[in-house]
């Protein structure tokens, strides 16, 4: 999965999927997601107020625009209380929305930095965060499996926000995350592999 910050405005990107983190308890939405809800006619406060918008961490709310912006989809997922977040609750939300997405075949997809309008998480560590989620979240081992993964793939994820300079800080994040995640994923490849496959002579050429 190729994964970017860029400048941009959230109710005019293309993509499969819009992903906006929401807080329980929350009331309306805000922010741009307060923009978002506006686009589609209320439906994100509407879900809200019928309490299937819980704001719980990791909860998943996927609503179809049905054209009403340019996306397909948008998709909150919970981040817990906001006196609460961590970076490790931002690594479970990006973790949990990524694997949803795969059963519903989205390839493309945008987020808002997650959490970051807390107040409390710096720009660079949240974008470490996301990224080590989505890489996490998006492994699966099927290496030796000869029937067709239902799943999908997500391809690219881009991280949007106005902010010049919180993007360039957010891109460090990422780089550094995607490095971190990877060689998480390499270890988990060389733990899932067969006996039969993973030799000590083989484990040693991999660790070379």
């Amino acid at each position: 999965m190729q994964i970017k910050a860029k400048i941009g405005n959230i109710k005019r990107v293309r993509a499969d999927a819009i992903i906006m983190g929401v807080y329980e308890n929350m009331k309306r939405p805000r922010g741009d997601l307060s923009t978002i809800n506006k686009s589609l006619n209320g439906a994100v406060s509407d879900l809200i107020h019928n309490g299937e918008i819980k704001g719980k961490l990791g909860e998943v709310t996927v609503i179809h625009s049905l054209g009403k912006i340019t996306a397909d989809r948008v998709v909150t997922v919970g981040l817990g209380k906001r006196n609460d977040i961590s970076l490790e609750k931002i690594r479970t939300a990006t973790s949990d929305v990524c694997r949803a997405l795969k059963v519903k075949g989205a390839k493309h997809v945008v987020m808002m930095a997650l959490g970051t309008g807390s107040g409390t998480l710096g720009v660079h560590e949240t974008g470490q965060a996301i990224a080590e989620g989505a890489i996490l979240g998006d492994y699966t081992f099927r290496k030796h499996m000869t029937t067709k993964d239902e799943t999908g793939e997500l391809q690219t994820m881009i991280i949007i926000d106005r902010s010049r300079s919180v993007v360039a800080a957010m891109q460090r994040g990422i780089s550094e995350g995607i490095i971190l995640a990877e060689a998480a994923n390499l270890a988990r490849d060389l733990v899932n592999e067969p006996a039969n496959f993973m030799t000590p002579a083989q484990l040693a050429a991999e660790a070379v």
